[in-house]
């Protein structure tokens, strides 16, 4: 690891993660050689020492992934050395599973570096590299985005996603008590939601600091409260003062502001409750984000309207020559999870929507039904309307609770086989 980087401020936490790092590096060139690679990239947050490292029973555990980027040598053949590392990669995670929430890695290829598409994650990717591995030189090689050349939709996507994962660790209320792990882990969700969030928002404005802690300050001191932000700013008035606490656990571990927020502790009695109270709090403040955001990207007001009519919003978010087009891609081998999707449920709802546009909207919907402010029988049609899963049999005929968990279920296995690209037992 090179010494100039300190994935924390606090240097325990540093060690911790970075002998993490060290761990998946040596896999990494192991089982891919170091003729196929020219060098190893950390990005995102850990990069800018802002790892959420927390403790638990027993010492130390990352809440933040290992996100690593290859930067393959010229002539390497990149779906070959996908196949290979895959195994790898998966046995990995299951060896660092009681130290972290696991680690991916990204294959690129020179030309796809030099020339990076104007996503979100490649803006980030290209501001605050480190090459763990490998030639330094690959930085200078990295290609430029212009903010302004980011698409509006890349802030949907990334609220859709924050919205998606906050859904997946939800802390269910009966059976038996969730783990310390867990806890953490639904609260670490609600956090990057929080601030992703925000961070989504900034991109439609064009001006996004690199830092967390940065991004909320300039948020709460500047956009929020100009004219334009007026009805986000009447939306998120009970929240706006709490967006700090959640910026300082995100970049440190340090849960005490968020229990303070909430009248508790941050010890290990208070977790459980604590993440369950955030992460039905927080619901309402994720809803008038998604508004704000559906409102700018398809340049109509959803910020008020019923389910029925955003509906109507997301069947114009895509034409049906591209909708169409990405449903059959979705078949291809490989492309996703044996199960996950219906072929014929996929096929016939291409025209409203692609199949990942269209499991975005049945999560949001999902998540929003166990607010107050969605009636579940108006989602219930949504869903059948718009799901693009492969529905278990009988799925009318089962309880909310039940339709929701089935639903549940294949979102994590969109997550897990789609959108993070892991390998799927």
């Amino acid at each position: 690891m090179p010494l100039s980087l300190r994935t924390s401020t606090v240097p325990e936490k540093d060690q911790f993660y970075s002998e993490l790092v060290e761990r998946c590096i040596a896999v990494v060139v192991d089982t891919l050689g170091p003729e196929s690679i020219r060098a190893l990239l950390m990005i995102g947050a850990p990069a800018r020492s802002e790892v959420t490292v927390v403790e638990i029973p027993g010492g130390y555990y990352s809440l933040s992934d290992i996100d690593l980027v290859c930067a393959c040598r010229y002539g390497t053949n990149l779906q070959s050395l996908r196949g290979k590392l895959a195994p790898a990669m998966a046995a990995l995670n299951r060896e660092l599973s009681s130290a972290c929430t696991g680690a991916d890695v990204a294959m690129k290829s020179e030309v796809e570096l030099a020339e990076p598409r104007p996503l979100i994650s490649t803006y980030e990717m290209i501001r605050s590299p480190v090459v763990v591995w490998g030639d330094d030189r690959v930085v200078t090689a990295l290609g430029d985005i212009d903010i302004a050349d980011v698409h509006n939709t890349e802030s949907l996507v990334l609220m859709h996603n924050r919205v998606t994962e906050k859904l997946l660790v939800r802390l269910h209320a009966g059976g038996e008590t969730p783990s310390t792990v867990a806890a953490l882990e639904c609260l670490y969700g609600t956090a990057k939601m929080v601030l992703d969030s925000i961070t989504a928002y900034l991109f439609l404005r064009n001006n996004v600091p690199t830092g967390f802690a940065d991004r909320v300050g300039f948020f709460l001191s500047d956009v929020i409260r100009r004219p334009e932000s007026a009805r986000l700013k009447e939306g998120l008035e009970g929240f706006l003062d709490e967006l700090p606490a959640w910026a300082r656990f995100k970049t440190t571990g340090d849960l005490s502001g968020i229990a303070t927020i909430h009248g508790r502790t941050a010890g290990d009695g208070d977790l459980v409750p604590l993440a369950r109270e955030a992460w039905d709090r927080y619901m309402g403040y994720a809803e008038v984000f998604w508004r704000a955001i559906l409102s700018d990207v398809a340049r109509a007001d959803a910020m008020e309207c019923d389910l029925v009519r955003i509906g109507r919003i997301y069947q114009r978010l895509e034409k049906p020559p591209r909708s169409v087009g990405r449903a059959f891609r979705m078949l291809e081998r490989g492309r996703a999870p044996e199960g996950l999707f219906s072929t014929p449920r996929m096929l016939l709802r291409s025209p409203l929507g692609s199949p990942r546009l269209l499991a975005y909207l049945t999560a949001v919907v999902t998540y929003l039904s166990y607010s107050d402010s969605v009636d579940w029988d108006c989602a219930d049609r949504m869903i059948l309307r718009y799901c693009p899963f492969a529905l278990p049999s009988g799925y009318r005929s089962l309880t909310a609770e039940e339709k929701r968990e089935a639903i549940i279920r294949a979102l994590r296995l969109l997550h897990h086989g789609v959108l993070l690209g892991r390998k799927v037992g």
